[in-house]
Order: structure tokens, then C-alpha cells, then sequence
């Protein structure tokens, strides 16, 4: 008997490819999720910043606005401040304004049957006053002064007072003028009078009580008069 060569029989590795498929698909579907989950949490990290760096200007231009807004309210609280609150006056029978601050009247104080019916626009004496501060404008006329419109005379009580400076118009005025007081009971009344540019009479005065009123003192009620003349603006 001849001896036949040993054949050593093939490995069947058809059995390991279904195994190794298998593998192969679990590895690039682990590596699509980790790329894709790297990928898309990329973008939501980017999309978070996007919507962050478009909330910040958003609130900032509010931030902003608003800040300007409250400094236009101010600037205009700051303007109508400035104003003081003054109002200003025609006269326009005689042809002249005049600035008064609130809480100041203007009425018609001619003692003349004539012009008892006269508006305060109308009227040739016109009285801005308030309770501590007294101002009058008489028109231009030939009397000296207008006995229908200022103080003709003081009783026994009164007596010269200081000298008093104004300016109106940017023209400098030294005043004379009548007081009375009493120290012990607080009270003190003053009456100047000035012949303006224009020839008209304006007569002021103060009354303050500094002892039992201190809501105005004799300074501030002088100043007060001050400004209110230094408006007076006659027509060219």
C-alpha cells in the first residue's frame, strides 16, 4: 500500500466574516455618534455665544437709550428749572414787558377814574407784587411824580433810607428812597423809585418781617425787586 500525503484540511473562516462585519459596523456607528455628538455640541455651544452676543448689544442699546432718555427729562428737568418759572408781561397800550416769578400778581393800580376799567395790558400803572415785594410802572405823562399811580408822600415814621443800586438794560441806577421799621416787633418797609431811560417811573418796595417770618429777608426781598425790574424792557 503506498502511503498518501497528509493534507491538513482548511481552516473554514467563512464563519469569522459575519463576526467581523459585525464589528466593523459597531465601530463606525460608535464613531459617528462621538463625531457627530462633538460636532453637533459644537454648533449648540456656537449658537449659544451667537445668541449671547446678540442679547448683550440688544440690552446695552436699551441700557443706552434709556440713559440718554433720562439725561434729555433732566436736561430739560435742568432748562425749565433755569427758567425760574418767571412769566413775561406786554403792556401793550404803553409799550413795554417786564419779567415776575411765580406766585407774583400783575394787576391795574391806577387811581384814575379813567382807567379803572383798564386791563393790567391796558393800564398806565401797572403793580407786579407779591406779599413781600412791590413793583410799579407808571406810563410817560407830564406829572411828577404821577400822583395815580405812586407814593406822594411818607408820615413821620419814614425816614431815608440807604441808597440802593440796580442796573436795568445794562444801564447802572443809585436809588433814594423811604423806610420805616421796628426792631422789636421784626418788621421792615423800604420804597425806592427810579426814573428809567424812557422817562417812565418805576417804583419798588419791600416789607419782611425777619423776626417772625423767615421765609424772606430784607436782602432777598431787595433782589427779588431787582430782578424784576432789570426785565423791564421798554419799545424801541
Amino acid at each position: 500500500m503506498e502511503n498518501e500525503p497528509i493534507t491538513t484540511p482548511e481552516k473554514n473562516n467563512s464563519r469569522w466574516i459575519p463576526i467581523a462585519l459585525i464589528i466593523l459596523g459597531i465601530g463606525a456607528i460608535a464613531a459617528a455618534l462621538f463625531f457627530g455628538l462633538k460636532y453637533f455640541g459644537r454648533d449648540d455651544a456656537n449658537d449659544t455665544k451667537k445668541e449671547e452676543s446678540s442679547v448683550l448689544p440688544t440690552s446695552s442699546s436699551s441700557s443706552s437709550r434709556v440713559e440718554r432718555s433720562s439725561s434729555s427729562v433732566s436736561v430739560s428737568s435742568t432748562s425749565s428749572s433755569a427758567a425760574n418759572n418767571w412769566s413775561h408781561f406786554i403792556n401793550t397800550a404803553h409799550s413795554y414787558s417786564v419779567d415776575y416769578p411765580a406766585g407774583f400778581t400783575v394787576t391795574n393800580a391806577s387811581d384814575s377814574p379813567e382807567d379803572e376799567t383798564k386791563t393790567a395790558a391796558e393800564t398806565n400803572c401797572l403793580l407786579i407784587s407779591n406779599k413781600y415785594v412791590t413793583v410799579k410802572i407808571s406810563a410817560l405823562g407830564d406829572e411828577e411824580p404821577p400822583s395815580y399811580c405812586l407814593n406822594t408822600g411818607f408820615g413821620q415814621e419814614w425816614s431815608s433810607a440807604p441808597k440802593d443800586n440796580l442796573n436795568i438794560a445794562g444801564t447802572d441806577y443809585v436809588a433814594s428812597g423811604m423806610k420805616t421799621e421796628a426792631a422789636s416787633a421784626g418788621y421792615y418797609k423800604a420804597l425806592y423809585s427810579i426814573q428809567a431811560l424812557d422817562g417812565r417811573v418805576i417804583e419798588y418796595g419791600i416789607d419782611v418781617n425777619e423776626k417772625y417770618d423767615s421765609a424772606m429777608t430784607k436782602a432777598a426781598a431787595l433782589a427779588l425787586a431787582h430782578q424784576i425790574i432789570s426785565s423791564y424792557t421798554p419799545a424801541e
